[in-house]
């Protein structure tokens, strides 16, 4: 059945997950499936990966997925979700490991990169953003680095 509410884009889920309690129970959750130990971590992931390959090929094309709560992604976009907290926290352990970033498919980048820039014109306004980006002169916001 369809959601009686509007779905989530990426976007707006990461809006609305900003204010969300959930971030404690992912550092609740996280803690504990660390405390297995390396070994059977990596182990754990690596059977989850693989079935999830297996699964995914399996979901119809229509499939939701229920988050915040009463909310909906498909499951595409939340998969999208989902490649912004894998990239971003691979990055995070390879620098506070100091061990290089591992290699990843450039497909999830541009993927991570698009939803960014999405989150930036939500958060800040479309003008705001090109301004960061090839205006920093009339920016209203802290270029992180400009474009031009």
């Amino acid at each position: 059945a369809l959601p009686s509410t509007e779905l989530l884009t990426p976007t707006t889920y990461f809006h609305a997950a900003i204010g969300s309690p959930i971030h404690e129970r992912i550092k609740h959750v996280s803690a504990q499936e660390s405390s297995l130990g390396h070994s059977a971590l990596t182990e754990k992931c690596t059977q989850l990966a693989a079935d999830l390959k297996t699964r995914l090929a399996t979901e119809p094309d229509d499939r939701l997925v229920a988050a915040l709560g009463d909310r909906f992604l498909t499951l595409d976009d939340f998969c999208r979700t989902r490649m912004i907290e894998v990239l971003v926290h691979l990055d995070d352990l390879a620098v506070s490991t100091s061990q290089r970033r591992p290699v990843t498919d450039p497909t999830g980048i541009a993927i991570v990169i698009d939803i960014s820039v999405g989150i930036a014109r939500h958060a800040h306004g479309d003008w705001n953003v090109l301004y960061a980006l090839a205006r920093t002169e009339r920016s209203a916001i802290e270029p992180v680095f400009p474009a031009f």
